[in-house]
């Protein structure tokens, strides 16, 4: 990793490396070395329809039969992770329907597990 480009595995190429990539990929990192979650279950930075608007999320990760299990929403290590920011993750999580939600700021992480009570 070079200062000012970082290499995704996912995407298989090099990115300019800001505040929100270096987390992202912190954690993309841990998650295939740490925790053995497989590179091709990873989407990242796809598009989904939100209210008839085009969002991007941060990282999604697929189970075996291609459901979406986590949704990840990555900040800079400097903005706080708080309500705005769980309301951006709920937003694409009611678009996607994963069984995790994870956000990260790198000093700050918090994981829900989607409720299946009504």
């Amino acid at each position: 990793m070079n200062k000012d480009r970082v290499f995704c595995r996912i995407r298989k190429k090099y990115l300019i490396l800001t505040p929100e990539e270096e987390i992202r990929q912190s954690l993309i990192s841990y998650l295939i070395d740490n925790k053995q979650y497989p590179i091709s279950s990873f989407s990242v930075e796809g598009q989904i329809r939100v209210n008839n608007l085009i969002k991007r999320y941060d990282i999604l990760i697929y189970n075996k039969d291609l459901t979406p299990f986590m949704l990840i929403e990555c900040k800079a290590a400097n903005v706080d992770i708080n309500q705005s920011t769980l309301d951006q993750l709920s937003t694409y999580a009611q678009a996607l329907n994963p069984d995790y939600f994870l956000m990260t700021n790198g000093h700050k992480t918090y994981c829900f597990k989607k409720d299946n009570n009504p």
